[in-house]
């Protein structure tokens, strides 16, 4: 529903793969893991590592 609110018109190859590549991104970089206060993300460029949760894995 999302991509069809973004793209008017008859859905193509190209935006079907960017609504699932974006909807992926979505899932992926609002896990705890990745943007949490002790996060991969918050941490990348420091030289420290991120501290996982190895349940949410």
């Amino acid at each position: 529903m999302e991509a069809n609110l973004r793209f008017a018109g008859q859905e193509t190859p190209e935006t079907k793969v960017f609504g699932r590549l974006t909807a992926w991104q979505n899932w992926i970089f609002q896990r705890p893991n990745a943007a949490g206060p002790e996060g991969a993300l918050r941490r990348y460029g420091t030289g420290q590592r991120a501290d996982y949760d190895r349940k949410r894995v």
